[in-house]
């Protein structure tokens, strides 16, 4: 029940935005960030990606690079009908869209969309909890003294995680302390690899563990991408169960 409240909480931020000069914007900052749009079609379990090439507000629509894997174009000339999701500063906003026309320049198909009328804004969570039940997800840190302390994820999020040691911690273990390999081993042999900011020391949980809190320093982009992935997978989840 208490999973249930949790969950209800965390949609009931979703706004809907149906304010024509506020969607113009937010597709404008789409539109020059370039980011990726992930698109799925009606009846196919399968995700496409795209990206916003123009808007046209006088004449009522958007236009769509062509969507890749390929395999999606002849499905769309038949669905006419797209959904769309993107992040845009740490929200997903998602829209659906009608195919009015394709076009073609230099090989490449460009779809005409009509403009959306509705938005979805959803600011993401703060962090995600590893549910209970799960798979444990081990993580292992070394200090500069060479020490390899091995503990497991409790909480993950865009930025750092918070670890819980079933061990007593070094007391040079505080806040402000740079952790210069933190290895978290997540699902199907990936390995996410960082320095880690120690940001606090928890006290221990219900079942006497300690906790650590930190922040992830410098990661590169392969890595970024990895932490994205892994945290949208976890999200999936939640919404499997909602």
């Amino acid at each position: 029940m208490a999973e249930k409240n949790q969950l209800s909480s965390y949609y009931s931020k979703i706004e809907k935005i149906n304010n024509p000069t506020r969607i113009a914007a937010i597709l404008k900052n789409i539109l020059e960030a370039r980011t990726l749009l992930r698109v799925t079609l009606p009846g196919s379990p399968t995700e496409y990606n795209s990206t916003l090439l123009d808007i046209n507000r006088k004449n009522d629509f958007i236009l769509l690079d062509e969507l890749n894997p390929k395999a999606g174009h002849k499905q769309l000339l038949q669905a006419k009908k797209l959904a769309m999701l993107t992040r845009l500063n740490n929200v997903d906003v998602s829209f659906a869209g009608h195919l009015q026309q394709t076009l073609v320049q230099d090989d490449i198909a460009i779809y005409k969309v009509q403009l959306p009328k509705l938005l979805y804004y959803r600011q993401l969570r703060a962090h995600f909890r590893i549910p209970i039940g799960i798979t444990e997800i081990p993580v292992n840190i070394t200090l500069d003294s060479e020490i390899e302390l091995k503990g497991e994820l409790h909480d993950i999020s865009a930025g750092g995680i918070c670890i819980r040691f079933a061990i007593k911690l070094p007391a040079n273990l505080k806040r402000g302390i740079l952790i210069n390999s933190c290895v978290v081993d997540l699902p199907e042999g990936n390995q996410l690899k960082s320095k880690l900011e120690v940001r606090f020391r928890g006290s221990e949980d219900d079942k006497g563990r300690a906790l650590i809190g930190g922040q992830f320093v410098k990661l590169d982009q392969a890595q970024q991408r990895m932490l994205e992935r892994y945290i949208a997978s976890l999200d999936r989840e939640i919404r499997r169960k909602s």
